[in-house]
C-alpha cells in the first residue's frame, strides 16, 4: 500500500486504482476538487502493484528511458489551414492521430463529458478526434484507461496513447516494458488547475448567460489569433462567451494567479525532464516570436519533440506538417516562454490559496475573482514573477 503523506506525491493519474485487483483503492475528491487515491487497509493484501505503477515513486528509472537519444525539437503546423486554425496551436495531435487511426490504429486522449468534466478515452474513428483534439486544462479522469490499453496492446493492436507527462508515465510504468505497437505523446504542460475552479467559472457564465453552456473551445483563434489566448463558449440559447487572455476569469486562475489553484504535485512535478520519457513531445511553440519571427503565426505554431528512434520514424512517416529545426538550448533551455517544461512553476503563499479556496466556495464566483485577483493586475506581476523565476541561478 502506497503511504501517501503528503498531497505533493500525488499526481492522480489513478494508474495504482487500475492496478489493484482487490477493489482496495476508493477514489475521493477533496475539499479543492482534486481527486486522490483512498486506501482501504482491510481489502489490501500488501501486493505492492500500488508502488509499482506509481510515476512518482518510480520517476527516477521512468525518467532515463531515453537517456541515451538527443532529443529533436521542431518548430511544426499542419499544412490543412482548417485543421491548423481549429486547432490549439499548430495542429500538431490531430496530423499525429489522424495518420494514426487511418493506418488502422487507436488513439487515447482526453475528453469533456456532457456535464464538462474531463476523462480519458479509446477510440479508433477519425470523427471522435474532435473530441480529443483541443487544449482542456483541466485534469483528465484516466482511471480505467491503463488497463483498456493494456488489453488492446495484448490483443496486437496499434495504440497512441496522450496526456500530460505523468500519466504517460504512469502507463510506461503500468505497463511494465515497451510495446512496439505502442507510440507515447506527452504534452508540455505548466501545470493542471483545480476541476472545482472551472465547475464554479463554469457555473458563472451558465447564469450570466442565462443558458446550458454547451460548447467550450480554450485558447480559440477567432479573437485575435494564436497569441491572444482567447476562451470562447457556447450556449444553448445561442449567445457567444469570449474573453482574451487573463480578462477571462479561469485564465485569470490558470496563469494569471501565480499558480494559485495548480494541483499540489505541479509544484514539485518529478517529470519536467528532457527529454521526455514519451516517444514525441508536442505542445504550443512559445516563444517562436522571439526566436524565430519568420516561423510565427496567429495561426499557431506547435512544438515537437521527438524524444526517441521509435518517434523520430514515426514523425518521419508523415507528410502532413511543414517544419523546422531548432536547436534545444535557444528553444527549450534559454526560451523563457517554454520553460515551464523543464522547471517547476513556483509554489504560491499556502495561506492566500487556502483563503482562495475558501472564498470560492462561499462568494460569488465574479466577486471572489476581483477580491483576489482583480482584473489587469494578475498578468504583468506574473510576466514579472515568471522572468525572475525561471532566470534565476
Amino acid at each position: 500500500m502506497i503511504n501517501l503523506l503528503r498531497k505533493e506525491d500525488c499526481c492522480g493519474c489513478g494508474a495504482c486504482f487500475d492496478a489493484c485487483a482487490y477493489k482496495a483503492i476508493e477514489w475521493k475528491d477533496d475539499d479543492e476538487g482534486f481527486s486522490y487515491p483512498v486506501f482501504n487497509s482491510a481489502l489490501c493484501r500488501d501486493c505492492g502493484l500500488c508502488n509499482k505503477v506509481c510515476p512518482f515513486i518510480n520517476s527516477d528509472s521512468i525518467n532515463k528511458e531515453n537517456g541515451d537519444f538527443s532529443p529533436i525539437v521542431l518548430g511544426a503546423y499542419h499544412k490543412d489551414e482548417v485543421i491548423r486554425f481549429t486547432s490549439t496551436s499548430g495542429g500538431a495531435f490531430w496530423g499525429l492521430a489522424e495518420a494514426f487511426i487511418k493506418s488502422g490504429g487507436f488513439v487515447a486522449g482526453a475528453i469533456w463529458t456532457e456535464d464538462f468534466h474531463v476523462v480519458h478515452y479509446v477510440t479508433n474513428e477519425l470523427k471522435e478526434l474532435e473530441r480529443i483534439k483541443g487544449s482542456k486544462y483541466v485534469q483528465s479522469d484516466c482511471r480505467g484507461l491503463y488497463k483498456k490499453i493494456r488489453s488492446l496492446l495484448r490483443k496486437g493492436k496499434k495504440i497512441m496513447a496522450t496526456g500530460v507527462p505523468c500519466q504517460m508515465a504512469a502507463l510506461r510504468q503500468f505497463l511494465h516494458k515497451d510495446y512496439d505497437n505502442l507510440i507515447v505523446v506527452d504534452l508540455i504542460c505548466h501545470s493542471v488547475p483545480s476541476p472545482l475552479a472551472f465547475q464554479k467559472y463554469k457555473g458563472y457564465l451558465e447564469r450570466s448567460y442565462k443558458s446550458q453552456m454547451l460548447i467550450y473551445h480554450p485558447k480559440n483563434k477567432e479573437y485575435g489569433g494564436w497569441h491572444n489566448f482567447a476562451f470562447k463558449a457556447n450556449f444553448a440559447n445561442g449567445k457567444v462567451y469570449s474573453l482574451n487572455g487573463c480578462d477571462d476569469l479561469f485564465t485569470r486562475i490558470f496563469v494569471g494567479s501565480g499558480n494559485i489553484l495548480s494541483r499540489p504535485s505541479c509544484y514539485e512535478c518529478h517529470f519536467k525532464h528532457f527529454p521526455q520519457p514519451s516517444d514525441i513531445t508536442i505542445g504550443d511553440f512559445w516563444g517562436i516570436e522571439f526566436i524565430d519571427p519568420t516561423f510565427d503565426s496567429p495561426n499557431g505554431v506547435s512544438k515537437i519533440i521527438l524524444n526517441n528512434q521509435k518517434g523520430k520514424t514515426y514523425y518521419e512517416s508523415l507528410s502532413c506538417f511543414v517544419n523546422k529545426y531548432y536547436d534545444t538550448e535557444t528553444s527549450v533551455y534559454k526560451n523563457w516562454r517554454s520553460s515551464s517544461m523543464i522547471k517547476t512553476i513556483p509554489r504560491p503563499n499556502m495561506q492566500k490559496r487556502k483563503q482562495f479556496v475558501s472564498d470560492l466556495k462561499t462568494m460569488e464566483f465574479q466577486a471572489c475573482m476581483n477580491k483576489h485577483f482583480p482584473k489587469n493586475k494578475g498578468i504583468n506581476s506574473l510576466i514579472k514573477k515568471y522572468i525572475k523565476h525561471f532566470f534565476k541561478k
